[in-house]
């Protein structure tokens, strides 16, 4: 792409974007991207085509940097129809338009996308608190709810110059606003893992914990070198290396190993390394079935100390069986990952350009500004999907929310309300006809006049 189409666009002239009849009225011109630059107070509106030609909303839309939050709360005021308009177009800042707008459409995680895929699936084990073979009908919504869809998304499409912080933040934010249920695993804990691979793999720049953890990335680094090697570092924790001889016999043993060692861990306290003991509890699970996710089960017992082995889990089955017997002592046996894998590995590898037309529903910073002003953000926008919501954490990287649940909450509030107003309903009844019984037992001893009674042969004298 060596030439976008544009025109600057004052508030005053915002709306000329909504229509025919406006656009011809603005002057579009034709640039390379390196040159283009917003002015102070307005926008740059980009086209991949002449507008007249195609009367389509920009492709994008550029403002300087720094103010990207107050131009989003001001189009979603000033053009309340298009909301949401992120769904539209896609508000950018000058210095990530101009870096990535001419950046290749191919994203890719090499040789890691299939152990990837696994720790994804293994997140979402614990997450949504699944059985291990629900993972073989998991829908793709629910993978990419995922915070490792997000960060390892980011790192296929920008090489991991995106924060994984600032990811894991807005991640974060989205669930929070949109009230989604509260999930068992510390967010920054999700996102260090993620951190520690995208490192061990070496072709991506990441943001280093300031807390040093070298030794699980220089297990991760072995096991990505060498698959059919036991990682070094995790010879360090007692109990290992018996165990880890034991893996090679039948199915059985292999089981009766590792719960003899799951029971060890919760006896014995362990101290700063307790990553890297959850990292070899998923690596000693991945080996009673290799390449396969089918015994996740046996984590449950240390899932209270090392939530986090399950991710490990799923990250080491994706390098599958190694034939440690064999001449080609190297050659690695098929994965057998559930089927939601290879749906995981086609959406984190998915072509794309800043450039191209969102796909989500909305974009983080219009959720933001509109939960600010309203208790549900999401209400009165249209989604792609019934009860779920796509948004878009950054161009082409998007998480994924139940927009259903908080229908269900209200539900119950609803409930709830009615029946306290029925209870009170209730009370004051009783109330009344109390003091209806009390009127009345005070007039038994009144003299009362003599009606006749209905239906009495005395006839009213006229």
């Amino acid at each position: 792409m060596s030439t976008v189409y544009f025109s600057h666009i004052s508030r005053s002239e915002f709306g000329n974007l909504l229509s025919d009849e406006g656009l011809a009225q603005l002057p579009i011109r034709s640039s390379a991207v390196a040159a283009l630059y917003p002015g102070r107070n307005e926008l740059l509106a980009i086209w991949m085509n002449h507008p007249t030609e195609k009367p389509l909303l920009p492709a994008a839309l550029v403002c300087e940097d720094g103010t990207e939050n107050d131009w989003s709360a001001w189009i979603s005021t000033y053009a309340p129809r298009l909301r949401p308009f992120s769904a539209y177009c896609r508000l950018l800042p000058r210095t990530f338009f101009v870096r990535y707008a001419e950046q290749s459409s191919k994203s890719n995680l090499g040789e890691i996308l299939w152990p990837v895929a696994g720790l994804i699936l293994g997140e979402l084990l614990v997450s949504s608190r699944l059985p291990d073979k629900a993972l073989d009908n998991v829908s793709g919504a629910a993978c990419a709810s995922t915070l490792s869809f997000a960060i390892f998304r980011a790192a296929a499409m920008y090489g991991g110059t995106v924060s994984w912080r600032e990811l894991t933040e807005r991640w974060l934010t989205v669930r929070m606003v949109t009230k989604q249920r509260e999930r068992p695993l510390d967010h920054f804990d999700i996102g260090r893992i993620c951190a520690d691979v995208l490192t061990a793999f070496g072709t991506f720049e990441v943001e280093r914990e300031p807390e040093r953890r070298d030794s699980v990335v220089e297990a991760c680094r072995d096991l990505m070198r060498s698959p059919q090697r036991t990682p070094t570092p995790f010879f360090s924790i007692p109990g290992f290396g018996e165990t880890e001889d034991k893996m090679h016999g039948s199915r059985e043993d292999r089981v009766i190993a590792f719960d003899r060692f799951a029971t060890s861990v919760n006896q014995e306290p362990v101290e700063l390394q307790s990553e890297l003991l959850s990292f070899a509890l998923g690596y000693l699970a991945s080996r009673i079935a290799p390449g396969t996710m089918r015994h996740a089960t046996v984590l449950e017992r240390t899932m209270n100390r090392c939530p986090s082995s399950a991710l490990w889990y799923g990250f080491c089955a994706g390098f599958g069986d190694t034939d440690r017997s064999s001449a080609m002592s190297n050659t690695r046996r098929g994965v057998d990952l559930p089927i939601g894998a290879r749906r995981l590995a086609r959406d984190l590898t998915r072509d794309g350009t800043i450039l191209d037309p969102p796909t989500c529903d909305i974009a983080f910073r219009e959720l933001l500004v509109l939960s600010r002003t309203a208790d549900d953000p999401m209400e009165g926008i249209t989604t792609t999907t019934h009860g779920t919501a796509i948004v878009e954490l950054a161009p082409c990287v998007e998480t994924t929310v139940n927009t259903s649940s908080r229908r269900q909450v209200d539900s119950g509030n609803a409930a709830t309300q009615d029946r306290d107003a029925l209870e009170k309903l209730g009370a004051q009844i009783e109330r009344l006809a109390e003091t209806y019984r009390s009127i009345s037992r005070s007039q038994q001893s009144v003299t009362q006049p003599d009606f006749p009674a209905f239906g009495s042969s005395r006839r009213r004298r006229r």
